[in-house]
């Protein structure tokens, strides 16, 4: 069967770091790249000053691209000025290299293809990561809340194909972004992510205190507020265990807010994640090296927020041999152990991620059993969760948009 060429939009260049997408991504790809599939990556980021800034690995130059005034202050004519002077730009490259199919992995960043034409439209494949899925609640209804959600139905109900990686981002879509599908929208294809087992080390390293650690790894100001569910999951514990049975790890390439270094966090050691760049064009998952390391450290994975992206870090933690406890809901329910979740109808989220916390702190013996035996490993070590079988479905999904 004929491989369609495929263009592939994302917000993020492959090098960047602390950013489950570009992972997701630099996975996809270097598969792509390993089977000499024709494909072309284009960087495309919308910035905060209203600003879009288009380039692509093959090409150092980058453009900034500004919007023409709007017609209105409605975030639809904000959103639709933008859109069309970054059409523009984007036509020479499409000229050039003249895709079959558009892979786009943002949902704002449908509109300029679906501007272009009805043909072009038809060319389209949206991936929606389920970090922006239903996040419209957390901007409580600001200007920016309601302009993703209308970009998040646009796309969904617009693009040719529409991606998820679980179940539950199935049912996050039609609960929190559509309300009601459209007669005519197809159904949306649902496989994980995939990620290359070989590159996660097996062994774990361990404290000479012999503490257990549990690690946060992430942003320490997102809107999902997943760092500040953190420290209340840790305060929640007793204080014998937060003192010395357990070390609170918090990870993160972002500088400490001051308001964060306002506070006493006596129970929580912080450390700052180094944010070297490396060339485009040596994108190998050698960029997430210093995660890997964090994770070989680490015997727990408290993951807090409800609104995980890709559920890239999940994953990689499991492969590195960790514990992870997270919410229900996420794009992680794929490959995550039933009882890894919070799901007590009598306690709020956070007392029973606690709970669930103290549970494994109480019985760290076999914790560390398993970790022996690799089984948290054995869960994700299948072919399923492979970055060949991701390629493999994102291939079969291109070539049947073209029957």
């Amino acid at each position: 069967m004929i491989q369609p060429k495929v263009l592939i939009v994302s917000p993020v260049p492959l090098d960047a770091q602390a950013c489950e997408v570009a992972t997701f991504m630099r996975s996809l790809t270097s598969e792509l790249k390993r089977r000499g599939y024709p494909f072309k990556y284009c960087v495309l980021a919308l910035n905060e000053d209203g600003s879009s800034t288009y380039g692509n690995s093959d090409d150092a130059e980058v453009v900034q691209i500004c919007p023409a005034k709007p017609v209105t202050d409605s975030f639809e004519s904000h959103a639709m000025s933008l859109a069309c002077c970054t059409r523009h730009a984007l036509r020479p490259m499409l000229a050039t290299f003249k895709p079959d199919v558009i892979s786009v992995h943002d949902s704002r960043l449908f509109l300029p293809f679906h501007l272009m034409t009805q043909n072009m439209s038809q060319k389209v494949q949206v991936t929606l990561h389920s970090s922006s899925l239903g996040l419209a609640h957390a901007f409580e209804n600001i200007h920016a809340g309601l302009q993703l959600d209308w970009e998040e139905k646009l796309a969904a109900t617009r693009a040719k194909s529409v991606v998820l990686h679980s179940q539950a981002s199935l049912h996050k879509l039609k609960r929190d972004v559509l309300n009601q599908f459209d007669a005519g929208m197809a159904q949306p294809s649902v496989f994980p992510i995939g990620l290359d087992a070989a590159d996660y080390p097996v062994k774990k390293i361990k404290l000479l205190s012999e503490k257990i650690v549990v690690s946060y790894i992430g942003s320490l100001n997102d809107p999902s507020h997943a760092f500040k569910r953190f420290t209340e999951v840790i305060n929640l514990l007793p204080e014998n265990y937060r003192k010395h049975t357990m070390e609170a790890r918090v990870y993160s390439f972002e500088t400490m807010p001051q308001d964060i270094q306002k506070n006493q966090f006596s129970d929580i050691i912080f450390y700052k994640l180094n944010n070297s760049k490396n060339n485009l064009k040596n994108y190998s998952n050698n960029n997430d090296a210093e995660i890997r390391l964090v994770l070989s450290q680490t015997d727990i994975l408290l993951m807090p927020s409800t609104h995980e992206s890709t559920g890239v870090l999940a994953l990689q933690a499991m492969l590195s041999n960790c514990k992870v406890i997270a919410c229900a809901g996420t794009a992680m329910d794929e490959y995550l152990e039933p009882n890894s979740y919070c799901e007590s109808e009598c306690e709020s989220e956070l007392q029973s991620l606690a709970r669930k916390l103290q549970l494994e702190l109480d019985n760290i013996d076999k914790v560390r059993e398993l970790q022996t035996t690799n089984y948290y490993r054995s869960l994700v070590d299948v072919p399923r969760f492979t970055a060949s079988s991701m390629a493999d479905s994102y291939i079969s999904t291109w070539q049947g948009m073209l029957q």
